[in-house]
């Protein structure tokens, strides 16, 4: 390793980091042929398919992977010329690029540039009918861009699981500097109507109601692909169908709840915030005790301001990223808020959830009351302007106030229990759709549970037509379209998480949809 750097500070994750959208430090494992190719290979890298040059990758070499649907740091792909031909003026060789096209020989300056357009954006792509999904980056190239990443040993941040399985070192940054981030398509700005309605809603002041630490947001859905390491033969999973529709979290949990203040109370806060303002500033004030400070100033005004609020349970609903009623205007009620289908499921769960449960879905469907879906073409059975809401996540808070993670099949019972109970639910509910419940190893039973089982148990889901629905049209729903994947967890896991597995059919269409610029409403507001 070069100069005296730590080996953690080379190789890093910022803030902003995403695991589904990240380079890794990985090793080639085993190079399948590819019908009618001879110098193509088929490489799982990291789980995914990726399409190579044999005479470029050899199986055990350690390389960087790029991820699907991310975006490279344009000095890296200009210095080491990746820009396709129709970029070439973005690569450092474009000079003698340009030189070639003039001198009409264009076949000899396409061998000099890559496949990026001017996005940088590392996208599938299918060669001789194979997927290949990811790019992978050689050490060589990284120290061209990087002369401090000159001679380092990938091999070093590679750990292993106790089977001899190799655990990718996942990373977004180089030495301090951007390497690769999420790819970001344009999303055009709303066509929102502005009015004085408007104008005055946001001149009312807002009441903050949420208490740290009470209300938690979705965890992030990790790919099956990079954590297959995480799911032993033993294990106890959970697998069921992945909807593609729009998230929503209902909660009742702990809020504050406003106190009505006459104009005399509000007037006399409003002393006590200046007063409060003035100390933290100078420090004093015209009348201290010899024994007084700063804190125990401060802590004597805040305990004179007259009550704002008091604390108790109360509905919290939100989007995947978005608290949709985390601000009110005192004396305003639930109305004040637009109508959507957040606050409609709210309105209808909310009555069933006990002190500390927060229930974690899917809504699919169509917009309520709309010809518009929540996601292009996946009705999943619903009449138009319907929609239902899936619950597959459920917490609930314990008498010594942690907090218990249920497993899928407790959520799927408390669902079928509570439309049971209220028939006139089925209409807007519907219980998660199980695929398979068991041990890992029982799935498979012919596969060999010592020799590469996570690599060729991966690959038989990915091609499951029968019992997961891989790669075929959604038997959930009335339109022709894929289906998304699947999800699976481990009962019982002390970490909550769930691992999704796409399927390529979805991934493509996916990707066809962003190039078109069509941006769904959940992918708008988690990249704004």
């Amino acid at each position: 390793m070069s100069g005296t750097k730590e080996k953690t500070q080379i190789f890093s994750k910022s803030e902003n980091f995403k695991e589904e959208y990240c380079a890794a430090i990985v090793k080639v494992g085993r190079l399948a042929d590819i019908d009618g190719a001879d110098n193509l290979k088929q490489a799982t890298i990291d789980g995914f398919s990726v399409v190579v040059n044999k005479n470029d990758i050899k199986e055990g070499d350690v390389v960087i992977y790029c991820k699907n649907e991310t975006q490279l740091n344009p000095k890296f792909l200009s210095i080491n010329n990746m820009y396709e031909i129709g970029e070439y003026q973005l690569n450092s060789n474009h000079k003698e690029i340009e030189r070639l096209i003039n001198e009409d020989k264009k076949d000899e300056a396409k061998k000099m540039v890559g496949y990026f357009n001017k996005n940088g954006r590392v996208k599938m792509i299918r060669l001789r009918g194979c997927p290949s999904i990811g790019v992978l980056i050689k050490p060589e190239s990284l120290a061209v861009w990087d002369k401090e990443c000159k001679g380092i040993s990938l091999e070093e941040w590679l750990t292993y699981t106790e089977e001899g399985d190799c655990i990718p070192f996942d990373f977004d940054t180089v030495n301090g500097k951007e390497f690769i981030k999420v790819f970001v398509p344009h999303i055009p700005e709303p066509n929102v109507r502005k009015n004085r309605c408007d104008k005055r809603n946001r001149q009312l002041k807002k009441f903050d109601r949420m208490i740290p630490g009470e209300f938690s947001s979705h965890y992030d859905t990790s790919q099956l692909e990079s954590n297959m390491w995480k799911i032993k033969p033993e294990d106890i999973i959970t697998v069921d169908v992945k909807i593609h529709g729009t998230s929503s979290i209902n909660a009742n949990v702990l809020v504050k709840k406003p106190v009505p203040m006459d104009s005399g109370k509000k007037w006399w806060n409003r002393k006590i915030v200046r007063k409060i303002k003035s100390v933290s500033k100078n420090g004093q004030t015209k009348r201290m005790r010899h024994d007084d400070n700063t804190d125990s100033i401060l802590k004597r005004l805040e305990s004179k301001k007259a009550k704002e609020y008091t604390i108790g349970y109360g509905d919290v609903y939100s989007s995947r990223t978005v608290i949709k009623n985390r601000l009110i205007n005192p004396g305003q009620t639930r109305g004040y808020y637009d109508e959507d289908v957040w606050s409609k499921y709210d309105e209808i769960i909310y009555p069933f959830l006990e002190r500390g449960m927060t229930v974690y879905g899917e809504i699919f469907g169509y917009q309520t009351g709309s010809q518009k879906m929540i996601q292009k073409m996946y009705d999943y059975g619903c009449q138009e302007g319907e929609n239902r809401l899936m619950p597959y996540r459920i917490t609930s808070k314990t008498e010594d106030g942690k907090t218990k993670e249920w497993d899928v099949l407790e959520v799927r019972e408390w669902t079928e229990k509570l439309i049971k109970k209220h028939e006139w639910l089925k209409d807007f509910i519907s219980p998660i759709t199980i695929l398979y419940h068991g041990k890992a190893s029982d799935v498979y039973p012919d596969l060999d549970t010592g020799t590469h089982w996570r690599e060729n148990f991966l690959q038989r889901l990915k091609d499951d037509k029968d019992l997961f629905g891989m790669e075929v049209d959604e038997p959930l729903c009335k339109n022709k379209v894929p289906r998304e994947g699947i999800c699976i967890r481990i009962d019982g896991d002390p970490i909550a998480e769930c691992f999704k597995l796409k399927t390529n059919a979805f991934r493509m269409r996916e990707q066809k949809l962003i190039d078109k610029g069509e941006v769904d409403s959940e992918m708008a507001e988690t990249y704004a």
